[in-house]
């Protein structure tokens, strides 16, 4: 059974290297973003069969596992997060997903999940100039 731990500072090394490795532009792909929020949405993690794994939950909203990180065999490390979830009585929801790893989790599991957007969660681009005149 996976065992998740707090973030603490100590693990920037470790986590900064499964992010670079991958190469992900969006927001919770950073270290410091999951260390500022890690109390605020109980961010954990654990390394598992060369996998970053990471979960989190904000306040009663269902808890969550950010898309596995690493390099080796995805679909047994998602079925070992279903596991974890099923074991705690909840469905496993991944989030963030990028359209690459939706379609990571479309071919390795047909039709066993289901997709919707949200919109409070996306990553936004702002022009500088926009913000400055409060467009």
């Amino acid at each position: 059974m996976l065992k998740f731990k707090e973030i603490t500072i100590e693990d920037k090394e470790i986590i900064d290297s499964y992010f670079k490795k991958m190469g992900y532009q969006n927001s919770e792909a950073c270290f410091t973003t999951m260390f500022i929020w890690k109390d605020v949405v109980n961010i954990r993690f654990t390394i598992e069969d060369g996998f970053l794994l990471l979960t989190g939950q904000y306040k009663n909203h269902p808890p969550y596992a950010y898309f596995p990180t690493g390099e080796g065999d995805l679909k047994g490390v998602i079925e070992k997060l279903m596991e974890y979830f099923n074991h705690n009585g909840k469905k496993l929801v991944i989030k963030p997903l990028l359209d690459s790893t939706k379609k990571m989790v479309e071919e390795l599991f047909p039709g066993k999940f289901s997709y919707r957007e949200i919109r409070y969660s996306s990553d936004y681009i702002y022009l500088a100039e926009d913000l400055i005149n409060l467009k």
